[in-house]
């Protein structure tokens, strides 16, 4: 039976954006880790932001365990960018709609590949990285390039996610 272990987030992390990858067919240097900014748009229709932001300490696993059971909230920002030059100009129904390139079909997938993953430590183990599973919070508007000025052609959307894991922290006795 599989069980939640220790785990630290960059590891986690990881295994996101190949989950990421493996539902989405997104090439993984089209799906980069970054902190606070604007980076670069890449090449192709589609690219992902995951960028890490605070988190907060299970109180009640705090105060049972302290340092062997800290347990943590961490939000994750999931920024969907696609491409928008499909549409005649004040338009975005392709831009939103199409089935394979539009912007609200490759965010379903993203939301789809997040939501409710349980991150292993290995594909052979049954180590489970997460205490839950990756849980929803929120998304942003759509915003398209008409409404901003950070990338003529292409729109994004932001969805807010939580990992809840135990922190890996030194068991060793400090004197």
């Amino acid at each position: 039976m599989a069980s939640a272990i220790r785990s630290r987030f960059r590891i986690i992390l990881d295994r996101i954006r190949t989950r990421i990858t493996v539902k989405t067919e997104i090439v993984t240097e089209r799906i980069k880790i970054v902190e606070l900014g604007d980076p670069p748009h890449f090449q192709g229709d589609h690219d992902v932001l995951l960028r890490p932001r605070g988190f907060q300490v299970d109180k009640g696993l705090w105060d049972g365990g302290g340092r062997i059971q800290t347990g943590l909230h961490r939000r994750l920002e999931v920024i969907c960018r696609t491409r928008l030059a499909l549409d005649p100009a004040g338009e975005a129904g392709r831009y939103l709609l199409d089935a394979d390139d539009g912007h609200l079909a490759f965010e379903d997938r993203i939301f789809d590949a997040i939501t409710g993953f349980m991150p292993m430590d290995s594909e052979e183990d049954e180590n489970i990285l997460c205490t839950e599973p990756i849980e929803p919070i929120s998304g942003s508007d759509p915003v398209g390039a008409s409404r901003t000025a950070k990338a003529t052609n292409w729109g994004e959307t932001t969805l807010t996610f939580v990992v809840h894991y135990l922190a890996d922290l030194d068991q060793t006795v400090l004197l």
